[in-house]
């Protein structure tokens, strides 16, 4: 699960929703499979995680990541942008954490970008592009320029 540009909200743990779903939602879920990654890594001998991020995440906030609750929730200082950077970045210095701790394991740790890949992802952005130009260019750029740049799901998953 991945959210983009979305505007400012909460997620039921309390937490800003692009860093809850992008960064902390996906820490979670590795810290909890991780003793099943190294248990086929002992088996194989390797094991790999891989870590989506974006080339975005340089687009962070000023600091970088927010390290305080109330930073990261904070209306009044939210950009919807850079709060999509701030979760990519934060799963950037995750990789490069966990790879630190589990390379003595047989476990591989890689950050990618995907590439722009046409899917829902970026529905917010119509409406963050079109608070800045006008309703109709933003859907025009979502429709068309992204539609024919962009790899189809299916041909991302390959």
């Amino acid at each position: 699960a991945g959210v983009m540009a979305t505007p400012f909200a909460l997620t039921e743990d309390g937490l800003e929703s692009q860093i809850g779903t992008n960064h902390f939602g996906h820490h979670l879920l590795t810290k909890l499979l991780l003793p099943q990654v190294e248990a086929a890594a002992k088996k194989a001998g390797v094991a790999t995680i891989v870590v989506v991020s974006s080339s975005r995440h340089y687009m962070s906030y000023r600091e970088g990541v927010r390290l305080s609750l109330a930073a990261l929730n904070d209306p009044a200082a939210y950009d919807r942008t850079s709060a999509y950077a701030q979760s990519k970045l934060a799963n950037v210095l995750f990789a490069q954490e966990l790879a630190d701790r589990v390379q003595d394991r047989g476990i591989l740790v890689n950050a990618v970008h995907p590439g722009l890949v046409d899917t829902e992802l970026s529905r917010y952005m119509i409406e963050a592009v079109g608070s800045v130009v006008r309703e109709q260019a933003a859907r025009y750029i979502r429709e068309t320029v992204v539609a024919s740049l962009a790899w189809s799901p299916q041909d991302a998953a390959l």
